[in-house]
């Protein structure tokens, strides 16, 4: 559980920045 919690962060963490940046 903690562990997809993390991958999700990640994931939504990457989605934002590259959403930013583009």
């Amino acid at each position: 559980v903690v562990l997809q919690g993390t991958i999700e962060g990640i994931l939504d963490y990457l989605v934002r920045a590259v959403w930013i940046h583009i």
